[in-house]
């Protein structure tokens, strides 16, 4: 541990309408990046007994690590170290780590993915441009230099093929098209400025906050129903957001008060999950078997007998799924939109079913089937 003060973990077992973490047999893993600490810790939400500990992958070679992103289909993290200008990649379960020079760069602070094209865009804060690479290496081509002054913050929005930023001198929200194209003035709060973005394609809705005002806002998508979700205290700094989009939740850490909280959506119940952090910049969500589980019984499996299809594809509203071999106890079948978002989760209980994608909007998703000795993924096409 690179912080001396010790953690205090404020855990609450949250059992969703919509499954039971326990029957599955999932962690719901909290990930937090810390900045004075240089480091990513976890912190197992479905074990109210759990400690925190830090993740196995060391980041004390950063010197300014600022946000982070999952991604479902290598199942690795990446973030951007602001005064390196590295861009850094690492599996989610294990201490192996890459490092991508960013020399062009002059202070990235943010990143967006879209998992379906494998790009990545990445916000440059002290050069004020956005740039777009290829997630597993490449060249970085530069989209925005236009109109941006001091961006902090950036999010993608598969649905309406845009990627936003903010930017806190002119307190305005910006957008465009995913190739640079169409830049426009999204919105600018009445109060105030947005300082980190978050985005629900499923909900329609752009979430923001804003650490001088101390609050956390939204808005459709459509540029209507700005509210204010959450109203702070002086002594608190909301900052990082992610949105659970399978539970209607959102996730925001306080570097000021080192501490991490969850709010309903739906009914704006806040719960504070952690305490005594460093500086917590940003955070995320992922649901999995707990790893060293999932490895021993795959090993001792040999080979993956499992296979599963998914049809029609492309679609539009409703999904076949067909799975071949047998079908191990807690065994689910989940969905991810292109940004690695988990929006539908399933128990199987038959080899063959059919589920309602009425509401997912047209585009590109990740289906995956995971139990105790298969991870599968495949993709399929929502029609519009």
């Amino acid at each position: 541990m690179l912080f001396t003060k010790s953690l205090k973990v404020f855990l609450v077992v949250y059992f969703l309408c919509h499954w039971s973490l326990s029957t599955l047999a999932q962690d719901r893993l909290l990930y937090v990046l810390t900045k004075s600490g240089h480091q990513i810790h976890t912190f197992n939400l479905s074990d109210p007994a759990t400690t925190a500990e830090t993740l196995g992958k060391s980041v004390a070679s950063l010197s300014n690590p600022y946000a982070f992103l999952h991604d479902p289909i290598s199942d690795e993290l990446h973030w951007v170290d602001a005064k390196g200008k590295m861009l850094v990649s690492g599996g989610a379960e294990d201490t192996t780590s890459t490092i991508q020079m960013l020399n062009e760069l002059q202070g990235p602070t943010d990143l967006a993915l879209d998992a379906n094209a494998r790009q990545l865009y990445i916000l440059d804060h002290l050069g004020a441009k956005i740039f777009r690479r290829p997630i597993d290496g490449g060249t970085n081509q530069l989209l925005v230099s236009d109109s941006l002054k001091r961006p902090t913050s950036i999010a993608l929005s598969a649905q309406l093929g845009r990627i936003f930023w903010t930017d806190m001198d002119l307190k305005k929200i910006f957008s465009c098209a995913l190739d640079g194209s169409d830049i426009q003035v999204f919105f600018q709060p009445e109060q105030g400025y947005a300082v980190q973005l978050s985005i629900s394609d499923q909900r329609g809705e752009l979430y923001w906050s804003d650490d001088v005002q101390k609050t956390i806002s939204a808005i459709g998508l459509d540029g209507t129903g700005e509210r204010v979700l959450y109203q702070g205290g002086a002594d608190e700094a909301p900052y990082g957001l992610f949105i659970d989009e399978s539970a209607d939740d959102l996730y925001w850490s306080d570097y000021k008060q080192g501490t991490v909280w969850r709010l309903g959506l739906d009914n704006l119940q806040t719960v504070q999950l952690v305490d005594g952090l460093s500086e917590p910049l940003d955070v995320l969500i992922i649901d999995r078997m707990p790893g060293s589980q999932l490895r021993q019984n795959m090993d001792q499996a040999g080979t993956q007998a499992t296979s599963f299809n998914v049809f029609p594809n492309p679609t539009k509203n409703h999904l076949m799924v067909s799975v071949s071999g047998k079908i191990e106890p807690g065994a689910v079948f989940s969905i991810y939109d292109r940004q690695g978002r988990l929006l539908r989760k399933v128990s199987l209980q038959s080899q063959n079913f059919q589920l309602d994608i009425s509401t997912l909007s047209a585009g590109w998703y990740l289906c995956s089937l995971q139990s105790e000795r298969v991870r599968l993924q495949k993709s399929f096409v929502v029609l519009p």
